[in-house]
């Protein structure tokens, strides 16, 4: 389920209903990392995995998402090869990537781990967070999550889908139908184009309710808003329907 309203409380509901994982954005919201991760608290509380959506592919904001104890990122607007490698390599603490370490003064690492510069220093055996079992864990951990949602992007979705280290690739709907302006047929062949490149290479693909599932596929629930605007003006039409004008008996 897309999260995009800051209330901890639609996690837990979530979690209640079964959902595996909450898409929590940060890219077309008002609220920020504070924000944020208390929703990532509340998903772990709640047996859910937080993914995030950030507002762009830059490494100092995917490292504090990662810090904060996300368990995967999704980059938005990615339309070539070399853009979902550099995503990927966020995720990765050096010397494989660029991710900056928090190492044991972050949520992620639990504040555990003491102070590196009197470790090594003393000649003192690595340990906790300052090991490669950690580091490699880190990694294992953090999903790769590709969002392919302009024409650019569709063009280029092969070369995407062959870049290692993604885990899976969501077609943006809304993106692209704004691109070719609302051209129905040009978005079911879009996405129908990037399912078929993550099958081939395959990758996970998300999907939108309605479209054919298949082995590998995760599907999206929904936006947490919508449910909710939804939910709402079905109760004010019935609330509605229930009450008689004034003078009617």
């Amino acid at each position: 389920m897309w999260v995009t309203a800051p209330w901890m409380g639609v996690i837990e509901i979530l979690g209640t209903a079964g959902a595996d994982a909450a898409l929590i954005d940060l890219e077309h919201v008002s609220y920020d990392l504070a924000e944020v991760e208390r929703l990532i608290v509340s998903c772990e509380a709640s047996g859910i995995s937080p993914l995030v959506r950030p507002p762009g592919t830059e490494v100092e904001v995917v490292s504090r998402l990662l810090d904060a104890g996300a368990h995967g990122i999704v980059f938005p607007q990615v339309e070539n090869a070399g853009q979902a490698a550099y995503g990927v390599s966020c995720l990765s603490h050096r010397p494989h990537g660029i991710r900056g370490w928090g190492g044991a003064h972050t949520r992620h690492a639990g504040w555990q781990g003491g102070y590196a510069g009197e470790l090594m220093a003393s000649g003192g055996a690595a340990s906790g967070v300052y090991t490669r079992d950690y580091v490699e864990k880190a990694r294992a951990d953090a999903a790769a999550v590709i969002l392919v949602e302009t024409v650019a992007g569709v063009e280029q979705i092969a070369a995407i889908a062959a870049v290692p280290g993604i885990d899976a690739v969501i077609f943006g709907w809304g993106d692209y139908a704004v691109e070719v302006e609302f051209d129905g047929e040009r978005c079911r062949e879009a996405a129908a184009r990037v399912y078929g490149a993550c099958r081939r290479a395959g990758l996970g693909v998300a999907l939108s309710p309605g479209d054919e599932p298949y082995p590998g596929c995760l599907v999206i629930a929904g936006v947490d808003t919508l449910v909710m605007s939804a939910a709402l003006t079905s109760a004010v039409t019935r609330a509605r329907g229930s009450v008689l004008p004034m003078g009617e008996a």
